[in-house]
């Protein structure tokens, strides 16, 4: 029996268009033997009578069952998570883009208040020979439950790695992670309440685990540059925020380049960018025209007008976003005037219906 939040979104990752994952192998800690005695308790298999490995039929071969037996027609596996140890070789990555599926999993980011480094946060991946290797932004139940010898309501201890991700510096995006056995207790369904519960109170913006990958991929090829006047981005295609140190002033939207607004907190600027690349220009004071502040939403394109600016946001899930210095603008999604649901500090706040806004334009009076 899932829980209420679980249900929901187990609802929403089967009427995706897309399936997410798939995985080369079927583990529940009940069904396996160990083969070899070791201190680590690490040599475990599952003994299949006349079972030969081979990469092709438990990489290709498992995306195929689950695309002809399981999934919707039409629907396609998007992306491949390790198992096991998660340390796959260059083969099976080889296998991975072969098939045209993003891979991920493995990565070790356990920080939490009793473990406050960040060297408990592990890096995006690991290059293996030339390809790359996608970790998950943070670990399933079997790490905070000790190898599911409990405690098992240990899982919850995963709110702590998101908030010390999160603050100063964002690090690690929101990833909820754990195996449908973690429900078999009743510790382990509260521990995942709680999970849900704090994730859906946070103002994210929801992205698919292989979006996620691409983004990590993307991150690699980024090139910053300086300018006589500021900086130059390329090899943004997936990455649409950058985060920038305040020391170097406020963004200039107006003379940037694809940049529709920014976020501001603490000691650095998170900077909201559309397209592969992008102009940034800065300076100490921060102008007093309309830009957007934050969206649950990826920016698809900008386009500056004399009295404001359009934007094209495409989201998951109803759009929620907002703006600062709005109060004298017009704000109008797909052609319907909007009205704000809160303002509060010069930043305005809005919600509609649809996952989508083409176009959101803000028109103001000077």
């Amino acid at each position: 029996q899932f829980s209420a939040q679980a249900e929901s979104v187990a609802r929403e990752i089967f009427s995706a268009p897309h399936v997410e994952m798939a995985s080369h192998s079927y583990s529940h800690p009940f069904n396996w033997r160990k083969a070899s005695a070791g201190s680590d308790g690490e040599a475990y298999n599952l003994r299949l009578p006349g079972y030969q490995f081979d990469l092709q039929r438990e990489i290709e071969g498992s995306i195929r069952y689950i695309e002809r037996q399981l999934a919707p027609p039409g629907k396609k596996v998007r992306l491949f998570l390790w198992t096991g140890d998660c340390i796959p070789g260059r083969d099976a990555l080889v296998w991975a883009q072969r098939v045209g599926v993003m891979n991920m999993n493995g990565g070790d980011t356990i920080a939490t208040r009793s473990r406050s480094t960040v060297t408990q946060v592990e890096g995006l991946g690991l290059e293996r020979d030339g390809l790359f290797q996608v970790f998950a932004p943070n670990q399933n139940e079997n790490v905070y439950t000790n190898e599911w010898r409990g405690p098992f309501y240990g899982f919850e201890r995963v709110i702590e790695t998101f908030e010390f991700t999160e603050t100063p510096r964002r690090l690690k995006p929101i990833n909820i992670y754990f195996h449908t056995y973690l429900t078999t207790k009743l510790a382990g369904m509260r521990s995942l309440d709680k999970v849900f519960s704090y994730a859906m109170a946070q103002e994210i913006s929801p992205v698919f685990a292989s979006d996620y990958a691409k983004k990590v991929e993307d991150f690699a090829r980024v090139s910053v540059s300086r300018t006589a006047t500021g900086w130059r981005v390329r090899g943004v295609e997936h990455v649409h925020t950058l985060r920038a140190p305040a020391v170097l002033g406020v963004p200039q939207i107006r003379a940037s380049e694809s940049v529709g607004g920014f976020s501001q907190r603490g000691e650095d600027v998170y900077v909201h960018m559309a397209g592969a690349s992008a102009e940034l220009l800065f300076a100490p004071i921060e102008p007093t025209e309309v830009r957007l502040v934050s969206a649950n939403a990826r920016i698809e394109s900008i386009q500056k007008t004399t009295t404001g600016y359009r934007w094209n946001l495409i989201g998951h899930v109803p759009l929620e976003f907002t703006l600062a210095h709005a109060d004298n603008c017009k704000v109008r999604a797909a052609g319907r005037d909007l009205v704000a649901t809160r303002s509060a500090d010069g930043h305005t706040h809005y919600k509609i219906t649809s996952h989508a806004a083409r176009p959101l334009e803000a028109t103001c009076r000077s």
